[in-house]
């Protein structure tokens, strides 16, 4: 319901949804909502994943603080 207002009633072009409690709820409810449902775990997972595949400019790499605590997939993702 609130998504629909957003996009009715005051004309947002997109509804980003916020926060890891979310995570995947944007896909669900895509159908039911006349603008795109953004899922911002989704967009982030694939922002940082874009900027380690892109080519470094000039610039030395930056040390990296130990990752724990995640998920084997993420932890493969961001180990490349």
């Amino acid at each position: 319901e609130v998504a629909n207002a957003c996009a009715r009633e005051d004309g947002a072009r997109a509804v980003i949804l916020g926060g890891a409690g979310l995570a995947g709820l944007a896909a669900r409810l895509q159908g039911e909502v006349p603008v795109p449902m953004i899922d911002s775990v989704l967009a982030g997972g694939r922002a940082v994943a874009r900027a380690l595949a892109a080519p470094r400019r000039g610039t030395p790499p930056l040390a990296q603080a130990p990752m724990t605590g995640l998920g084997d997939a993420l932890t493969k993702l961001l180990d490349r």
